[in-house]
């Protein structure tokens, strides 16, 4: 028996340690991964770093102290964004001297003097400009679309075969008929349609893993993260799933897919759910975190809610999406938060 090991041969010990580095590895990985702050946290804590250098008649530190303890990460985040703010600061102070040279006044040696209120305004406004980074590929969508809107925009088609599509913001559909089957294609955003009855050709609305089936009648369709939803106020339609699992729903119902699964929503409001197609938004007890995700849409600017104890208060109300500024802002007072417009029209509400 020989005591030699041979390349790659592990003795038991040698092979524990090796399976104990990589665990500690992977471990420590995941909770760098905990504590790393996301893009969404890094803007939020952008724009309260703005919003603590401007003067302000009420005192917004407390809010900002609730936001900050309510996740660990947000601390590494407002550092993050204090980064960001000095380089901006820097190079924009930088530039000034420069400027100042060239047109041929005196530089005064010495401290810099402190930033005014516009100048921190300035500069906490491009770091979060730099901080906000797209992160939906519409623009590889939009070119294999066929008909596409804009954020606040509405736009109505007619389809080949005579039917009828209004789009809501922010949306894109591609259309494809053959072998007498109609076939829309809904890649992101909201669409209401009046489809024409045709027995022979039936009419085929997919949005990701969701799918919609009817030979003619009136219904909308909202894409979402996991799935859609769908509310119907003329007819009957037929929601499956890419699974197969399938509901009807007649004229007045809504339901939703979410994931493999297709639902009834047994409380779905059809009128809430059109309500866009009049210029409006309806809501009942919706949280204000909810508000302000649905009425994002109608803005090409972001909208950052900064406080997490504002989001969870429930409102309802009907909002002018045609004025999407005013309707956030009223829907921020009405759970005792404010909505702040920054320069380059980026909204935070705290």
């Amino acid at each position: 028996m020989s005591d030699v090991t041979e390349a790659g041969d592990q003795t038991p010990c040698q092979g524990t340690e090796m399976v104990t580095r990589r665990n500690d590895a992977q471990q420590q990985q995941r909770d760098a991964s905990e504590t790393m702050p996301t893009q969404s946290q890094i803007e939020q804590a952008a724009a309260w770093l703005m919003r603590l250098r401007e003067p302000s008649k009420r005192p917004v530190f407390r809010k900002f102290d609730r936001w900050l303890a309510s996740d660990p990460v947000h601390e590494e985040a407002f550092r993050r964004a204090e980064r960001m703010f000095g380089l901006v600061g820097t190079v924009a102070g930088d530039l000034a001297e420069r400027e100042r040279r060239r047109e041929g006044r005196p530089f005064l040696a010495g401290p810099r003097r402190r930033p005014g209120r516009r100048w921190y305004a300035l500069a906490a406004s491009v770091a979060l400009m730099l901080a906000f980074q797209a992160s939906h590929p519409n623009w590889l969508m939009d070119l294999r679309a066929d008909a596409v809107t804009r954020s606040g925009e509405n736009r109505q088609l007619e389809l080949p075969d005579g039917s009828r599509v209004t789009l809501n913001t922010d949306s894109a559909i591609r259309y494809l008929y053959e072998g007498g089957v109609r076939t829309v294609e809904l890649d992101r955003g909201e669409a209401f349609f009046d489809v024409v009855h045709r027995p022979d050709q039936p009419f085929f609305v997919d949005s990701g893993n969701a799918h919609v089936r009817v030979l003619g009648t009136r219904f909308d369709v909202r894409r979402t993260d996991d799935g859609a939803r769908v509310s119907v106020t003329h007819g009957l339609v037929r929601l499956f799933s890419s699974s197969g699992d399938a509901v009807r729903l007649p004229a007045g119902t809504g339901g939703s897919v979410s994931g493999s699964r297709a639902l009834v929503e047994r409380t779905a409001d059809v009128n809430a759910a059109t309500a866009w197609r009049n210029g409006q938004a309806i809501y009942y007890s919706m949280t204000l975190a909810k508000v302000v995700e649905d009425l994002r849409r109608y803005r090409s600017a972001p909208v950052l809610l900064l406080d997490p104890v504002a989001g969870r208060r429930a409102l309802s109300g009907v909002f002018d999406i045609r004025n999407p500024d005013k309707a956030l802002k009223t829907a921020a007072e009405t759970v005792d938060a404010e909505a702040y417009r920054l320069p380059g029209g980026i909204l935070v509400i705290f």
